[in-house]
């Protein structure tokens, strides 16, 4: 009986060096909430992931590299528009919580209500 050739075991496929990478707008309180840089859409404190395999996303981070708006690679910080933001919305809550302990106290006035009208205007006209 003749003997079968033995199979060859195939070489395991190497693995692929990751040729992709985090990057995230940070725009300063103000500016828009996205930005499109070549193509391509970023939205405020959203890691968007770039492929370096790709020509486009290569000429993008060409163009990001040292600009302050933008952070490469993972963690990036807080914009300082969503730390504005959030400030602005402590602010309103704060100024809330004032009014509504007056109207617990019974002290609430029409001036409450124009604060009310005030804060509900400043919210809606914000972007974000």
């Amino acid at each position: 009986m003749a003997k079968k050739p033995l199979l060859m075991e195939k070489p395991a496929a190497q693995e692929a060096h990751p040729t992709t990478v985090f990057v995230t707008y940070l725009p300063d309180d103000g500016d828009n909430d996205d930005t499109c840089v070549n193509g391509v859409q970023f939205q405020a404190d959203e890691p968007t992931e770039l492929d370096m395999g790709k020509a486009r996303d290569a000429n993008v981070m060409v163009r990001i590299q040292n600009n302050p708006y933008f952070h490469i690679g993972d963690d990036p910080p807080p914009s300082k528009k969503s730390l504005a933001v959030a400030e602005r919305a402590k602010g309103h809550l704060d100024r809330l919580e004032d009014i509504i302990a007056d109207f617990r106290a019974g002290k609430a006035t029409h001036y409450h209500a124009d604060e009310l009208e005030r804060i509900s205007r400043e919210i809606k006209e914000s972007k974000r």
